[in-house]
């Protein structure tokens, strides 16, 4: 266990470039070259997750204080993945379920029923989450194993399903995005965009970066978008001006650098990409290969960050009236029940 708890405690900017170094070495790059492309994956990966914690240590505060501001009663709280992952890490089922899910992967890509390596070793945490549910009620480590390879195998699909289109809108080539906790939401995603593409009026409207920025100019910039979003929410959370003010030019900051991160992520992960498919071609010629990937690669652009901290209020206003809804519900449900039971009676 403590030994599992070492290799979480290094986190994603330290297992992937040791993960990637040794990819790059078995698909012949050479060691100078290897190294450089799994430490831009590692330099990445750091800087992502120092421009995350920048937005994290900003927008909790205002976070807090929007609570307090409007007296929300919340007391339920989200611990984060860290906590998630020291589960997942942490079961009985961890030598079984890692082997089976590398196994099973392998039979896929010989048996070409699957396009994806999944080299995201360190995620494979949310699979064993899915295991240790099942293994806390049943007690069996086959079943929970089983739980965890249904788990996997779901995403896989999903991943190359959706990975030709995240290429292109991303441009990121040879990518897909098998991941736990997001490829599982792609279904409801499809639903919604269908019923949106059917509303009149909706549907004809462009609101994607590009478009806000040719028709807007510079009011349509991801730093402009930052700014506005950011003093918006400061005001919301009853800050200072000068609170105000530096939660928009954090904001801005982050929507600008984030990409800039992940161009130094991809950087690495081309190098890597292109040995791989390079390699895999010559084992299996006319054969198209992805390399999975973690999607905080997609949290940098501007419309995914943008919606993402427009989830912070949302979020809040969720929290108001969700509680009021459900003891509506409850109430209405208790009264037909007894005017059921009065029925009954009479009857």
């Amino acid at each position: 266990m403590e030994i599992i708890n070492w290799v979480i405690d290094l986190g994603p900017s330290v297992m992937m470039p040791i993960i990637f170094l040794i990819l790059a070495l078995c698909f012949r790059i050479r060691l100078g070259r290897a190294f450089k492309a799994a430490m831009l994956v590692g330099i990445g990966f750091m800087g992502i997750n120092l421009i995350i914690t920048l937005l994290l240590e900003s927008m909790g505060p205002a976070a807090e204080a929007m609570v307090k501001r409007f007296d929300l009663q919340l007391t339920v709280i989200d611990p984060g993945w860290p906590v998630a992952a020291a589960i997942g890490w942490g079961t009985p089922i961890v030598p079984f379920a890692v082997i089976s899910i590398i196994l099973v992967n392998i039979i896929l890509l010989v048996f070409n029923i699957t396009k994806t390596v999944n080299i995201d070793i360190f995620n494979f945490w949310i699979f064993m989450i899915t295991g240790a549910l099942v293994y806390s009620i049943t007690g069996s480590i086959s079943i929970a194993v089983v739980a965890s390879l249904l788990h996997f195998i779901v995403v896989l699909i999903i991943g190359d399903v959706t990975a030709p289109r995240i290429q292109s809108d991303y441009n990121l080539k040879g990518i897909s995005f098998p991941h736990g906790t997001t490829a599982v939401f792609v279904p409801f995603g499809i639903a919604i965009n269908w019923i949106i593409e059917r509303i009149p009026g909706l549907r004809k409207v462009e609101a994607d970066p590009e478009s806000i920025t040719k028709k807007f100019g510079i009011l349509g910039e991801p730093l402009t978008l930052g700014a506005i979003i950011g003093a918006l929410l400061g005001i919301l959370a009853g800050f200072n001006i000068s609170s105000v003010l530096t939660l928009a030019v954090t904001v801005a900051a982050v929507m600008v650098l984030l990409p800039k991160m992940v161009d130094v992520l991809v950087e690495g992960l081309s190098i890597i990409r292109e040995a791989a498919e390079s390699f895999l071609k010559r084992k299996f010629p006319d054969r198209e290969f992805y390399i999975a990937m973690d999607t905080a690669l997609l949290i940098g652009h501007p419309a995914v960050l943008a919606t993402g901290l427009l989830m912070i209020p949302s979020t809040l206003l969720l929290a108001i009236i969700l509680p009021v809804a459900t003891d509506y519900y409850h109430s209405l449900t208790w009264h037909r029940f007894h005017f059921c039971l009065r029925c009954v009676h009479l009857i």
